[in-house]
């Protein structure tokens, strides 16, 4: 998120570093579109905080800066709470940071795909396997719990949405029509997550799609989404056949 405040009071700022990634400060004369765009492209959750130099009061919160972070000039650029210098250095760590965040996302999220794999393997091998079959229902409700739990953590990581009440409202119902998958038979319950998971794809793809904190999750939730959708939907047809 892209926005520009004036630094006004101690107070403002201190909410201004909570509730925000990255905070620049820059003066009038500071050109940061092109930090911007890379930020809004990065997905990035940030705020410009702008510092004009004609108010004795601004200079005064300005010496203050300086004598902090002991960087002389503008832009100064913090990442999550804390200084790390002007435009470059700021790069310099978003991108090491990015990639760290990037293995991670795609090292979890393609492990989490082992079960649905083994399980499905499994059927092939030993066709109406109880234990593959009612392991696969048990992982994928529990799958599609988890991607609901992902809308309550942006709320509580950002309280003052707008739209809060519809993301945690959303986010408990996959875990609770995957439990009522649970409750009915192992081919039926197959049949039920499948389409419950193409569900959450469709309606997720529509509550992230504005968020730019989320850029790197949506394409990773893209990828997975569509490689569990396969593999359930040939699980479920290696059952039926198996009868």
């Amino acid at each position: 998120m892209t926005e520009s405040t004036n630094a006004d009071g101690d107070g403002d700022l201190r909410d201004t570093f909570n509730a925000h990634q990255v905070v620049v400060f820059r003066s009038g004369l500071t050109d940061t579109r092109e930090l911007a765009a890379w930020l809004e492209r990065l997905g990035v959750d940030h705020t410009f905080v702008d510092m004009p130099m004609g108010e004795a009061e601004q200079r005064e919160r300005f010496r203050h800066l300086q004598q902090h972070t002991g960087w002389h000039g503008l832009p100064m650029a913090f990442y999550q709470g804390e200084f790390v210098g002007g435009e470059p250095e700021l790069r310099r760590v978003l991108t090491s940071a990015e990639g760290r965040r990037s293995h991670w996302l795609a090292s979890l999220g393609y492990g989490g795909l082992v079960p649905f794999v083994a399980a499905t393997a499994a059927l092939a091998i030993w066709p109406g396997n109880a234990f593959a079959t009612t392991a696969l229902v048990g992982y994928a409700a529990v799958i599609l719990a988890f991607l609901g739990a992902v809308h309550w953590g942006r709320v509580l990581a950002h309280p003052e949405r707008a739209d809060a009440p519809q993301l945690l409202q959303w986010g408990v119902i996959p875990a609770l029509l995957a439990w009522v998958a649970l409750l009915t038979p192992p081919p039926v319950a197959l049949g039920l997550l499948l389409g419950l998971v193409a569900l959450v794809h469709v309606v997720d793809r529509h509550l992230l799609a504005a968020d730019p904190a989320m850029v790197a999750y949506r394409r990773l939730r893209r990828h997975l989404s569509w490689a569990v959708l396969a593999l359930l939907a040939l699980a479920w047809a290696l059952v039926l056949v198996a009868g």
